[in-house]
């Protein structure tokens, strides 16, 4: 056999190797393919975040930068809070118990957060990110539900993400960068660190429910599985919200009990 047709095997015997194969059916969070960014004029803007990163693909990005600060504020507030029951360093080793699914979420996750070298890299970003969205979150229930009053009162009246003029302000950009396909953090993460804080594994429900109401969802499914990420469970939620309302206008046109096949014979 020759060599090119040696080096060819060597190729297909490389293409598909079982440990890739086995992570594609573990993706959940995908880029936006290049031909649809490129059908609007090369213009991608539309498929980016404008003021927070969540997750690996936009992190980095220098317009970006400036919600750095504040997520490693979301951090600190999270775990200096009196009744957090996790430290820094527990926190990190309840999420590295999930690293490798949380890697595995990312379709085409590039390099630099892959491999035993960037294991901590990528750990620092999953915990800061998540932290920020609960917090963000969080702030937004407290400022709905109590008025003026925060969550434990540890922000101060003119923090400019946090308080609630802050929040107010913020809370449509973030609305619309977690509805971002890119910009997805996996909510196994967001529960791995609520499980930290409380000291005990919240229910499904809850982290389902905490996302949709930020996202002034109408329809919290209930009985199903956590979501794999804000826009899946978004997602499902309008899916349920369009299955109820069919089922409602078809119950209208046919009455159940009204003696409508009854009447119809007369």
């Amino acid at each position: 056999m020759s060599s090119w047709a040696v080096d060819m095997e060597k190729k297909l015997d490389d293409v598909e190797q079982p440990a890739k194969v086995e992570r594609w059916l573990k993706h959940c969070i995908f880029r936006v393919p290049l031909r649809f960014k490129m059908a609007i004029g090369g213009v991608s803007c539309i498929y980016k975040p404008q003021t927070v990163s969540l997750g690996p693909f936009h992190h980095g990005d220098k317009d970006l930068k400036p919600m750095e600060e504040h997520k490693l504020r979301a951090v600190r507030h999270l775990l200096h809070r009196a009744n957090c029951k996790t430290t820094l360093a527990e926190l990190i080793a309840a999420v590295d118990e999930v690293v490798d699914e949380l890697q595995d979420a990312y379709m085409d996750l590039g390099e630099e957060w892959q491999g035993k070298e960037n294991r901590g890299k990528f750990l620092e970003m999953m915990i800061t990110d998540g932290c920020f969205l609960l917090e963000v979150m969080r702030t937004v229930a407290a400022v709905e539900e109590k008025g003026s009053i925060l969550m434990a009162m540890d922000y101060m009246h003119g923090d400019p993400v946090f308080s609630k003029h802050g929040i107010q302000h913020m809370k449509p950009f973030v609305q619309r960068d977690m509805l971002m396909v890119e910009n997805q953090l996996p909510l196994m993460l967001l529960e791995k660190i609520v499980a930290a804080e409380e000291g005990k594994a919240p229910s499904t429900a809850s982290i389902n429910f905490m996302v949709l109401k930020f996202l002034e969802s109408e329809d919290v499914p209930e009985g199903i599985n956590l979501g794999l990420h804000p826009l899946d469970i978004y997602r499902t939620s309008l899916l349920n919200a369009g299955m109820k309302t069919k089922g409602d206008k078809q119950g209208q046109r046919h009455p159940q009990g009204s003696g409508f096949e009854k009447n119809d014979m007369h």
